[in-house]
């Protein structure tokens, strides 16, 4: 598969919104002002940004996430595939730091995030991002 983003850092900012839509399909992640276009919602519970659970979900709830095991080294294309063809949900709860997931974009690529900091009480989560080519 042809890598088109990543792996690289992307930081999500819970401290005006609690909810967060984030394309992958545009080259390199965005957060978006809507659902439309966007391939997976991230969500703090609380107003005002605070870092206690942290979930991530389908849009309009699409199953397009699949959890991996831990791992210390980056999935490849070739194990996000495999784990959307086995395991796909609409929602991840609770994520933590270590955590690794893949998606499937609106647009058919596919994209692995792995949740490198998400400290308690905190606004901001760091991700590491990659994105591959539909395919590719």
């Amino acid at each position: 598969m042809k890598r088109v983003f990543g792996p690289s850092n992307f930081a999500i900012d819970f401290s005006k919104d609690s909810s967060i839509n984030v394309d992958l399909d545009a080259g390199k992640p965005m957060i978006m002002d809507s659902d439309r276009g966007a391939d997976v919602l991230a969500s703090a519970p609380s107003i005002g940004g605070t870092l206690e659970d942290i979930d991530f979900l389908g849009p309009r709830a699409a199953d397009v996430l699949a959890p991996l095991p831990s791992s210390s080294s980056d999935p490849t294309g070739a194990e996000c595939t495999r784990a959307l063809n086995r395991n796909l949900s609409e929602r991840l709860e609770d994520v933590a730091p270590g955590q690794r997931f893949c998606i499937a974009t609106g647009e058919g690529r596919t994209a692995s995030m792995q949740v490198v900091s998400a400290p308690r009480g905190g606004a901001v989560m760091k991700l590491k991002v990659t994105i591959w080519e539909q395919g590719s």
